[in-house]
């Protein structure tokens, strides 16, 4: 049973890696053709940010009470308080913006890992952090005033990164037992797919 649930849980990742990387490409598109200004759009993926981490917070909120939990709360609260900071309108703004929601980031992750019952929804926001990162890299070279024209090395990045996460996914499905280990491992995987990806757009 617990097998099932997880194949279900991974389904779900990989579902959402794949509407992720349709995200990326689609901010991509409007940077490169220049369809709207960095700061909407770091406006825009900062909402989008705060609302999951706004529902995962309930989510928490009705488990079980302990002091993990609590921690990880408060994590969220912190986190949402820096994602509502006010317009990015600089690269200097930008940039401290980045900086603290980073470390909030870390913060919340770190709580994350604490407490280690709750695979699925630690997972799936891990998957949502993973995705913001990635934007916030693209929306970095925007703010340098760098068009966004890696179309070749992206798309040669993302055949690879779908293609890994087709090999995590088939390689879950074969395993009869997961054990928490080999979940970490398969989170742990997701994560280093997005670094890979991010180094697409490196200057």
């Amino acid at each position: 049973m617990e097998t099932i649930e997880k194949n279900k849980t991974a389904d779900k990742i990989i579902d959402g890696v794949k509407k992720a990387i349709s995200e990326i490409e689609e901010l991509r598109v409007k940077i490169a053709l220049g369809k709207a200004e960095a700061q909407d759009l770091f406006e825009d993926t900062k909402k989008k940010l705060n609302h999951y981490v706004h529902e995962s917070k309930l989510k928490f909120n009705k488990l079980k009470q302990n002091e993990n939990v609590s921690k990880i709360i408060n994590a969220f609260e912190h986190l949402q308080v820096q994602l509502a900071l006010g317009i990015a309108e600089s690269k200097e703004t930008f940039d401290e913006q980045k900086k603290n929601i980073s470390n909030a980031i870390q913060k919340l992750e770190s709580s994350l890992k604490i407490e280690k019952s709750y695979d699925e929804l630690s997972s799936l926001l891990k998957l949502e952090i993973e995705k913001f990162k990635l934007k916030i890299e693209i929306l970095n070279l925007q703010y340098r005033l760098k068009k966004v024209n890696v179309q070749q090395d992206f798309e040669t990045k993302k055949s690879d990164f779908l293609l890994k996460i087709d090999g995590i996914k088939n390689r879950i499905q074969k395993k009869e037992n997961t054990g928490k280990t080999k979940w970490e491992h398969f989170q742990n995987e997701i994560t280093e797919s997005f670094f890979h990806l991010k180094e697409a757009f490196k200057i």
